[in-house]
């Protein structure tokens, strides 16, 4: 399914989605997430790293820009990737002044528009939902923001995105690295809350939901933990 689309609304957000699922279906909670998405974004661009019926991706109708099923093996970082070159092959990034990047290991809970009035207020150039202080400080990349200067730069750092076998190597290779090379470069990163610990602050949802304020629930606490992230 696709729908070219030449401009960017008002509030000029293109929001792109990365999404897996084993049985190739989209499930109810991922139409609800993106219902939620489409308040703060005008564009959103969907990427599946799986096949999918056509009754599946008929789901998405009116809810999305454009979709995309077609299995690529780089995780959700790929999916990034080849949805910012979508959006920049189409020119949405003209006149784009957010892009978020968002997957699908989370349970919307509520609408974010409170989190980007309050996030307008920061001064940064990119966000995320949380921080962590495992293996590096670094910002979670299941919900992270990018303001227009530094397109350019999420545009490199997406680029060398490849396949990696495990998303703990995913999540070595370009979670954690992806805020300090920002930084490098001169811009400044944020997180909406400062409830953070050393190990993975997702793990402490009653904290995040009532102190910090996070829409988001994540899926792996309703699942046996397979590895330390």
């Amino acid at each position: 399914m696709s729908k070219n689309v030449l401009t960017v609304a008002k509030d000029k957000r293109i929001a792109i989605f990365a999404s897996y699922s084993k049985q190739g279906i989209v499930p109810n909670y991922v139409l609800q997430y993106l219902e939620y998405l489409k308040e703060v974004a005008s564009v959103i661009i969907f990427l599946a790293d799986n096949q999918a019926p056509i009754e599946e991706q008929a789901k998405l109708k009116n809810l999305v820009t454009y979709a995309h099923f077609e299995p690529h093996g780089e995780y959700d970082f790929g999916s990034y990737k080849r949805g910012f070159y979508y959006a920049k092959q189409h020119h949405l990034l003209d006149d784009a002044e957010e892009v978020i990047l968002v997957n699908d290991s989370c349970y919307a809970i509520s609408g974010f528009k409170t989190v980007f009035a309050q996030m307008s207020k920061k001064p940064c150039d990119f966000w995320g939902m949380t921080e962590s202080l495992q293996i590096a400080h670094h910002l979670q990349s299941f919900f992270l923001v990018f303001k227009k200067p530094l397109f350019l730069a999420l545009e490199h750092y997406l680029a060398a995105v490849t396949h990696q076998n495990t998303v703990s190597e995913v999540i070595l290779q370009y979670e954690v690295p992806l805020k300090g090379q920002l930084e490098l470069l001169g811009f400044k990163g944020a997180s909406f809350t400062d409830i953070f610990r050393e190990d993975d602050p997702t793990r402490y949802q009653n904290s995040l939901i009532t102190c910090g304020k996070v829409p988001l629930i994540k899926k792996k606490i309703f699942t046996p933990i397979l590895n330390s992230f």
